[in-house]
């Protein structure tokens, strides 16, 4: 199972996402949104709301 992991600020807005894969014990920052955005519909969300997520992931793969 892969899990993304929000980093939030004080107002609960992502402001970086941590992926962590199954079998490995750290999660690794996410450099590459555009590579990883279709982790969203298989990974298991942690930290934040799906919404913030998906709001992270479109402002950084454009």
């Amino acid at each position: 199972m892969v899990r993304l992991i929000a980093e939030t600020d004080e107002n609960g807005s992502v402001v970086w996402v941590w992926v962590q894969r199954e079998k490995t014990s750290k999660a690794r920052p996410i450099r590459d949104a555009e590579a990883h955005g279709a982790l969203l519909e298989q990974a298991s969300l942690y930290g934040a709301p799906e919404q913030e997520f998906r709001l992270w992931f479109d402002r950084r793969a454009h």
